[in-house]
């Protein structure tokens, strides 16, 4: 096994740089500060051992408040990790909008009345801009609205408009009483769901329908999961075990109910023009199951992985135009392109514990880490 690899980090208020470098089993660290540079030279028995030294000091380094920020990366390679910060409750939001990136942090949680959470906005290059206070704590997620010119975000299973340009929050729903709540927008179309209700609006903000709904729990957790197709024409519903009811977003008629064997669904995804949806199972295998919405009967969705071992999709998310897929299969990264479902390339996600949040963002594939890191890295 051989590795070579270089990092530099900065730290913008000080002006202070580092530079990691790992070649085969030995790390190097060059600092420089003040216009003085000091080098040191560690030795490891492997290169394994080497490695994880490396990537320690570049989580040290991050938690100071340096940043990497590398515009030439290779595929695979990160183009930008920062620290956020705040301990880990879960929420792993984020989001693109013209006015940079929106990302979740948690603040503090002092008593049931003493509680804060908030969205730091970054450009690409990890500089804060701004830090906005939440309106109540535990952002799900968020997408950007451009009709409205706003993010749509699902806090505490409260549905909220955030208005990029006045600062503002608005609530869409009432306070949220039930876990099972989502936000998705697609073609000028917003829908979600919050306190057993779903609803989708039209660009101008009127409600196209609002439909009730019911869900249950299965082995102590909600069966729920929902999703929009980038057409913003039909919307995926699941709240009955080996279930999932496809609905007009005009009207909220029903159009037809997929039914399988694969019982608790924790996410859907629309994929190949909105013709195939992607089913990803909540207990047993974390199998990726699919969907044709034309012939409404599952179909084979074998992705090539080229690797040996065990598969268990955590999450998984498409780009913009439905042609790579990105999955997350343990710590492990793979896009595959989806015509094909061969894999396009393969890397580990850094400083990241158990889990994280994937979601393309143009080129790049954005993760929100479950150990308080933010980072970009070249699709």
């Amino acid at each position: 096994m051989t590795l070579s690899q270089t990092h530099r980090l900065r730290h913008e208020q000080t002006g202070q740089s580092s530079t990691l470098t790992l070649m085969n089993s030995q790390v190097s660290t060059e600092t420089t500060r003040g216009g003085k540079t000091r080098r040191t030279e560690k030795l490891f028995a492997t290169v394994a051992e080497a490695a994880a030294y490396a990537e320690r000091q570049e989580w040290a380094l991050l938690k100071k408040g340096f940043v990497l920020h590398h515009q030439a990366a290779v595929p695979g390679e990160p183009l930008l990790h920062c620290f956020i910060g705040g301990g880990y409750t879960g929420s792993l939001a984020f989001a693109e909008t013209p006015q940079g990136l929106y990302v979740y942090k948690n603040g503090w949680f002092r008593s049931a009345t003493d509680q804060q959470d908030f969205l730091l906005r970054l450009d690409v290059a990890g500089r804060v801009h701004d830090t906005v206070a939440l309106p109540t704590i535990l952002a799900w997620d968020a997408h950007y609205q451009p009709a409205w010119q706003a993010l749509v975000l699902d806090l505490d299973h409260t549905v909220y408009e955030y208005h990029l340009a006045t600062g503002r929050f608005r609530a869409l729903s009432k306070p949220g009483q039930w876990s099972s709540s989502f936000v998705a927008v697609a073609a000028g179309r917003t829908a979600f769901a919050a306190n057993h209700e779903l609803v989708v609006l039209g660009p101008d903000r009127q409600a196209l329908f609002r439909q009730p709904f019911t869900t249950q729990l299965l082995k102590g957790s909600p069966v729920f999961a929902a999703a929009l197709g980038r057409n913003g024409e039909v919307l995926a519903l699941h709240t009955v075990p080996g279930e999932v009811q496809l609905r007009s977003t005009l009207d909220g008629t029903l159009q037809h109910t997929l039914t399988g064997d694969f019982g608790l669904v924790r996410q859907l995804e629309f994929m190949c023009n909105d013709q195939l949806l992607l089913l990803l199972e909540l207990h047993g295998t974390g199998r990726l199951r699919c969907f044709d919405l034309a012939q409404h009967a599952e179909v084979n969705f074998t992705l090539f992985r080229g690797e040996d071992g065990p598969s268990w999709v955590k999450t998984c998310c498409l780009n913009a135009d439905q042609s790579r897929l990105a999955v997350l299969n343990g710590s492990w990264v793979e896009l595959f392109d989806t015509a094909t479902r061969q894999l396009v390339h393969r890397f580990r996600l850094r400083h990241c514990v158990k889990t994280a949040r994937l979601r393309f963002i143009g080129n790049t594939l954005g993760a929100r880490t479950d150990y308080g890191c933010f980072s970009l890295y070249q699709g």
